[in-house]
């Protein structure tokens, strides 16, 4: 029993092994049959694209120009006080009590040139006038006298001189060249005293603006008296600091001591937001011919009208 229980399991045994091996050979070569199926139902059976128009191409339109050398604005940053180009300070030139003012003698009060600003008290300088006048006459009547004694002096020498060359005493010649220049004294007298006749009217030696005033009517001013600070506004001036590197950009006036020839310089816009959106119009006129040593900057001068844009 035991050696026939043993053949059978030996029997069984190599059959599982040759089962084994089978199922190796096998499998690969179905495997490979299946793959070599489906590539052939692939290859014979292409996949198909639906493939669409090709997009429009776009037309373009091109337009040529010819470059040509145009203007272009310079833009220059700078800072400056502006400034009145003529400011001054009106001053009485006689003395005497203020009786009238100007209705534009005030602080920032308007006025052209030749406008009165200020009356004084002429009954003074009046009488100067009449006295100098009187003294004039005087000295008329004294030469008119002189040289009446002088032609009668030449008169009497031909007569009693025995054809002699007379003197300059006899003549009286001192006398009368004395009692001319008393009448050119008093001329002169008179035209003084007409003129600070003249002076009780304080008159504005160009048109401009006060600035602020000193005195008021009733004020006894003397000679010398500072009425007023005026300024002109006809123009203004800034003085603008520019660096090195912007100097190219600026046609810069020009004087020469040996040429009477001055190149001029640019007009120019200046904006200003201090308060809003302002404009003027402009001309550099001049520079400091010097660079300034704090800053090392180039100090240009623009003239600007007044009148804004």
């Amino acid at each position: 029993m035991t050696k026939l229980s043993n053949e059978s399991t030996s029997q069984s045994t190599n059959k599982a092994k040759n089962q084994s091996k089978i199922k190796k050979i096998i499998i690969p070569v179905v495997i490979i049959i299946v793959t070599y199926f489906i590539s052939k139902i692939i290859i014979d059976n292409p996949p198909e694209t639906n493939r669409g128009k090709g997009a429009a191409v776009a037309k373009i339109s091109v337009e040529t120009l010819t470059l040509e050398p145009q203007l272009y604005p310079i833009v220059i940053n700078s800072f400056g006080t502006v400034k009145p180009k003529t400011s001054s300070v009106l001053i009485s030139q006689v003395s005497g009590e203020i009786n009238k003012i100007s209705q534009q003698f005030r602080d920032g009060g308007f006025f052209e040139k030749g406008d009165v600003l200020v009356e004084l008290d002429d009954r003074d300088h009046r009488a100067e006038v009449k006295i100098n006048q009187a003294s004039l006459l005087s000295a008329k009547q004294v030469l008119l006298e002189e040289q009446a004694r002088a032609k009668q002096a030449l008169i009497d020498w031909q007569r009693l001189g025995n054809g002699a060359q007379a003197s300059e005493l006899v003549l009286r010649e001192p006398q009368l060249a004395a009692a001319r220049a008393q009448v050119l004294s008093a001329e002169a007298n008179l035209e003084k005293a007409q003129l600070q006749l003249e002076r009780t009217n304080i008159m504005a030696p160009f048109a401009g603006r006060i600035l602020s005033k000193h005195v008021d009517l009733g004020r006894v001013v003397a000679s010398n008296t500072q009425l007023a600070d005026i300024y002109a506004v006809d123009y203004v001036e800034i003085r603008l600091p520019i660096n090195n590197k912007d100097l190219s950009f600026i046609v810069l006036p020009e004087e020469y001591r040996s040429s009477n020839k001055k190149l001029e310089g640019p007009n120019v816009k200046i904006t200003s937001d201090l308060i809003g959106k302002q404009h003027w119009q402009g001309k550099i006129v001049r520079t400091e011919g010097a660079i300034d040593e704090n800053s090392g900057s180039f100090i240009l001068w623009l003239k600007l009208m007044i009148l804004m844009m």
